[in-house]
C-alpha cells in the first residue's frame, strides 16, 4: 500500500467517525445525506448504498433499525462497531480482500462475530 491510499484510508476513516458521532441525534435528511458520502468514499458499493438510500426514504424497517441502533446503543459499543464493521471491513477491506484473492487463488472468507 503506497504513501496515498494510506492518507485516503485514513482519511475515510476520521471524516466516517465525525460524521457518525453527530449522527446520534439527527434528523432523517442527515441520514440520508451520509449515503450520498458514503458512495464518495467507496465508489465500489454505490449501487449497494443506493439501495440502503432507497430504504431509508422508504422508511422501511432497516431504517428504523438503524435510527435505534445510533440512539440507543452504548456510544463505545457504536463507535467499535463502525470502526471495525463499517470502515475496516466493508469501506477498506475490499482492496484487502482482493489483494489476497490474488494472492492465494481463493475468496477471503467472511465471518462477523458478535458476542
Amino acid at each position: 500500500m503506497d504513501y496515498f491510499e494510506k492518507l485516503k484510508d485514513y482519511t475515510s476513516k476520521q471524516a466516517i467517525n465525525l460524521i457518525l458521532k453527530g449522527l446520534t441525534n439527527s434528523s432523517d435528511e442527515n441520514l440520508i445525506r451520509l449515503t450520498y458520502v458514503a458512495e464518495k468514499i467507496s465508489p465500489r458499493f454505490k449501487p449497494e448504498i443506493g439501495r440502503i438510500r432507497k430504504l431509508f426514504k422508504d422508511r422501511a424497517p432497516a431504517y428504523v433499525l438503524a435510527k435505534k441502533a445510533l440512539k440507543e446503543i452504548h456510544p463505545n459499543v457504536r463507535d467499535k462497531m463502525v470502526l471495525n464493521f463499517m470502515i475496516k471491513y466493508i469501506l477498506l477491506g475490499a482492496k484487502t480482500r482482493e489483494n489476497f484473492q490474488k494472492k492465494e487463488g481463493i475468496p477471503c472468507p467472511a465471518t462477523i462475530v458478535i458476542s
